[in-house]
C-alpha cells in the first residue's frame, strides 16, 4: 500500500499550509533585503561578495517555492528545494550556536 495515497486530503492540506508558511516568511525579506542582507552577515558564513546576492535571490526562491506548494503544481520540486533551505539553515544557526554568535 502506498502510504501517499492513505490520507489524500491531510497532505494536501498540510502542502498548503506550508506553502504559505513560505510564501508569509518571504515576504519582510522581499520588501526589505537590506534587512536581511544585515541578518545573512551575522552568520558570518558567506563571503560579503555574496551576501547581497543571496539576500535578494534567497526570498524569491522562497516565495515561488511556497507558490508551487500552494497551488500544487511543481510541488514536488518546491518541497525539495524548501527541505534543502531548512538542512542549509540548521547547519547555519548550529554552526552559530557552536562559534557563540549571538
Amino acid at each position: 500500500m502506498n502510504s501517499r495515497f492513505e490520507f489524500p486530503y491531510l497532505t494536501t492540506l498540510l502542502r498548503i499550509f506550508l506553502g504559505l508558511i513560505f510564501i508569509y516568511a518571504s515576504l519582510d525579506k522581499i520588501f526589505y533585503p537590506a534587512y536581511f542582507a544585515i541578518s545573512i552577515q551575522n552568520y558570518q558564513i558567506l563571503p560579503d561578495s555574496l551576501i547581497n546576492l543571496v539576500a535578494v535571490i534567497l526570498p524569491w526562491l522562497e516565495f515561488y517555492c511556497g507558490i508551487f506548494l500552494l497551488f500544487g503544481f511543481w510541488h514536488r520540486a518546491g518541497a525539495i528545494i524548501i527541505a534543502a533551505m531548512n538542512v542549509i539553515f540548521i547547519i547555519a544557526l548550529t554552526s552559530a550556536i557552536f562559534r557563540g554568535l549571538a
